[in-house]
């Protein structure tokens, strides 16, 4: 409804891994908020010469629906062009295919794009922080785990896209009308799929989407005045970000057991290994022990040794003692 509301790498992924273009959303949100009538026909013409230039069969589709909406309000014609409205979001998506059908095919194509996503995910933190487990005896059993994560979450990002087309469709078919709320309450359904994920892994999707949903939220409510202009050139991100690493640091130190355990692994790795039992956290020595020892937490018990002390007791006996 509103491409612009989303900016930098968010808006990039969203643009590939959604798998349309912005015109098609666009066209979409033109749709939406138009009224049935001159409006719907004018964003159904417009649709059909900018998504469908070289398709006849989509474009003469979208045309159809353009010239029955510009018919009178009373004629036959019109009263089509409001009954086929729950069928506009398909004729602008996925000219030619059902909703299960494009759902289907959607999955199948967006699986390889997920894949080029998740791969390196799993695979850098495997290296870098379970070097040594992968070449010992469970080094097999890691690379399977560390592969199935990857077709894991891959199923989960080409079921969400999916599902997001998948749900208005569903609704406007449902209450017979295509417009903006039937659009917002449709694409929700998508969350169904983080059931694909692992439980710890939904609770971090979930942080991540309200956070770009309160940036979007906050572009939206300034482009429509309800925010002065004056505060957007505050940098709050700055401010948050230093709040957040105050915290996580803090945690680090003091806390260390509120951390699951890779993420505690990452941290020492990148904060140091030693002295986490005396809150002064530093790196051993050199780069190369920090990558080749494993990390100490606090500082052993001394050893003690002992020695047998030997010498002469009573009637020609070697009693012995024991010393530190």
């Amino acid at each position: 409804l509103k491409p612009d509301a989303l900016r930098g790498p968010y808006a990039g992924f969203l643009n590939r891994h959604g798998g349309k273009s912005v015109h098609h959303y666009r066209a979409v949100q033109a749709v939406a908020v138009a009224r049935p009538g001159a409006e719907t026909a004018a964003a159904l013409t417009d649709a059909a010469k900018t998504l469908y230039p070289k398709n006849d069969r989509a474009a003469r589709a979208l045309l159809e629906h353009a010239a029955m909406n510009n018919t009178h309000p009373e004629s036959r014609a019109f009263d089509a062009a409001v009954r086929a409205r729950p069928q506009l979001w398909g004729a602008l998506l996925h000219p030619g295919q059902s909703p299960i059908e494009h759902f289907a095919r959607f999955f199948v194509s967006s699986l390889a794009r997920s894949v080029t996503i998740y791969f390196p995910l799993y695979l850098l933190p495997a290296v870098l922080v379970h070097r040594k487990k992968l070449l010992g005896p469970r080094g097999k059993t890691l690379a399977w785990r560390a592969a199935g994560g990857v077709a894991r979450s891959s199923a989960f990002l080409s079921a969400y896209c999916a599902s997001a087309w998948l749900g208005p469709d569903l609704v406007q078919r449902v209450v017979g009308d295509m417009r903006w709320w039937t659009i917002v309450g449709g694409v929700p359904l998508a969350g169904l799929a983080t059931f694909i994920e692992k439980p710890s892994r939904r609770q971090e999707l979930g942080i991540y989407c309200a956070s770009r949903a309160v940036e979007a939220g906050t572009l939206c409510l300034l482009d429509w005045g309800m925010i002065p202009r004056s505060v957007s050139g505050w940098r709050h991100d700055v401010s948050l970000f230093a709040l957040a690493a105050a915290v996580i640091m803090h945690c680090y130190n003091a806390e260390r057991e509120v951390f699951k355990s890779k993420y505690l692994n990452v941290l020492d790795l990148v904060f140091g290994n030693v002295g986490h039992t005396r809150q002064s956290i530093s790196h051993v020595g050199s780069f190369k022990d920090l990558m080749t020892k494993k990390p100490v937490i606090g500082s052993p018990p001394r050893k003690v040794r002992k020695k047998r002390l030997n010498g002469s007791g009573e009637n020609g006996e070697a009693p012995s003692r024991w010393y530190e």
